[in-house]
């Protein structure tokens, strides 16, 4: 009410806080029971951040988010991920929930923005490691969008030739990515040695070679 909200705007900051926290306490324990709303998560996180605890805010708010893009409403997920941004104190937080962000948007299908959120999500990993071997799940991700999001293939399976044929990426990644780009092969009509190169990492052809065929 404006009677109520005038009254604590008149209140000290401290007061204010420990009144949040206070709301904060109380709303965790109703959003531990089964089936509590996503309206509940969100005014926990709200009042928790209010009372100075980010740690706090940003668990409840991330898992609202997490609990929508399981039940399958990747569109709110992806809104949900954006509003936990907020709440994010440390990189190791921002790198998480924007790897999270992209797949709520790739559930929905919204290709060009996953393709943003993995870059950001990459410039964050550079960042924070800059020794870490830039071929990991982001760049298969990143090359997964581009190829889904775009009517024109073949920079990207250039791309993944070259990941494939990597002498720095592992065998695992290497493979997945010869994979990534077998099934995209049949679309342009690339003419490439993916296929044979993974072949060859696997170490037993015919392990790999019925699992691509289908691809193409």
């Amino acid at each position: 009410t404006l009677l109520g909200g005038a009254a604590l705007g008149r209140l000290a900051p401290t007061s204010l806080a420990f009144l949040h926290r206070r709301a904060g306490i109380v709303l965790e324990r109703e959003t531990g029971r089964e089936g509590a709303s996503t309206s509940l998560l969100w005014a926990c996180a709200f009042h928790w951040g209010h009372a100075g605890n980010r740690e706090r805010a940003f668990g409840v708010a991330r898992s609202c988010a997490e609990h929508l893009l399981e039940v399958g409403l990747a569109f709110d997920a992806s809104q949900a991920f954006e509003r936990v941004l907020e709440y994010c104190v440390t990189d190791d937080q921002r790198f998480l929930v924007l790897s999270r962000l992209a797949v709520a948007l790739q559930v929905h299908g919204q290709w060009e923005r996953s393709i943003e959120v993995i870059r950001r999500a990459r410039q964050i990993r550079v960042r924070t490691a800059p020794e870490a071997n830039s071929h990991d799940d982001l760049a298969l991700a990143l090359f997964d969008a581009t190829w889904r999001g775009s009517l024109e293939n073949s920079s990207v399976l250039d791309d993944i030739c070259s990941c494939v044929k990597s002498d720095d990426a592992s065998t695992s990644h290497r493979v997945a990515c010869g994979l990534l780009g077998l099934s995209a092969l049949a679309g342009i009509g690339y003419e490439g040695d993916i296929g044979i190169e993974c072949a060859s990492l696997s170490g037993d052809p015919e392990v790999v070679l019925p699992r691509t065929a289908a691809l193409v």
